[in-house]
C-alpha cells in the first residue's frame, strides 16, 4: 500500500527532493503499520511483516545515506543548526548557564545538526556522516543500496576501502565488489 504520488521504484540515479505531501504520506504509511498489533498474530503473519519492511528500510537507510553524503558535499560540513523543540508556554526555561543552542545565523557541522535531528549520540552521527561521504565515492554502492540490491550492512564494509585503495582502481572494482556483496 503505497500513498498516492509516491513512486513505488524510482528511476536507477534519480531522486528528487521529497515534497513535503511525499513525506506526509510516508509518515501516514508507517503510523498505518505501527498501529497494527503484533502480539496475536501467528507467525506466518509476522514473518510476512519482517519480510515486507526490512528491504523497506534497508533502501529508506540508503536514499538517506545518499541525501546525508549529499548535504555534506552541497555545504562544505555547515548547515544552519537544527530548530529546537518547540515548548509550549508551560514549558520549563532551560537551567542557567545552560546554552540556548547557536545564536542566530550561525552554522553548525552537519553532524552536530544530524546528531540534534535524530537524537543519535555525537559518535553515531559521525559515522553516519563519515559512511555517507565514503558511499559518495562508491556511486554504484550507494545506489544498490537504495534500489534494494544490496544491504546496507554490505555497504559499511564496501566503505572501508574507500582511501585504502586508489579511487581510479576502486570505480574499476567497485561494479563487480556489488556483484560479489550481493551473492553473501
Amino acid at each position: 500500500m503505497i500513498p498516492q504520488g509516491v513512486a513505488s521504484r524510482p528511476q536507477a540515479g534519480y531522486y528528487s527532493l521529497m515534497s513535503s505531501n511525499e513525506v506526509a504520506g510516508l509518515r501516514e504509511l508507517v503510523d498505518a503499520l505501527v498501529a497494527r498489533p503484533v502480539r496475536g498474530q501467528c507467525v506466518t503473519e509476522l514473518q510476512a511483516l519482517i519480510a515486507g519492511i526490512a528491504p523497506q528500510l534497508e533502501r529508506l537507510a540508503g536514499l538517506s545515506s545518499l541525501a546525508l553524503g549529499e548535504l555534506q558535499a552541497m555545504s562544505g560540513g555547515s548547515v544552519p543548526p537544527a530548530p529546537a523543540p518547540s515548548a509550549g508556554p508551560d514549558a520549563p526555561a532551560p537551567p542557567l548557564g545552560e546554552p540556548l543552542g547557536p545564536p542566530m545565523g550561525r552554522s553548525v557541522l552537519v553532524r552536530h545538526w544530524l546528531r540534534d535531528t535524530l537524537g543519535e549520540s555525537s559518535s553515531m552521527a559521525g559515522r553516519l556522516v563519515r559512511l555517507a561521504t565514503d558511499l559518495r565515492e562508491l556511486p554504484v554502492v550507494a545506489q544498490s543500496v537504495a534500489d534494494g540490491g544490496l544491504l546496507m550492512g554490505h555497504a559499511v564494509v564496501l566503505s572501508r576501502l574507500v582511501g585504502s585503495i586508489e579511487p581510479a582502481l576502486l570505480a574499476e572494482v567497485e561494479p563487480l565488489l556489488v556483484q560479489v556483496a550481493q551473492g553473501c
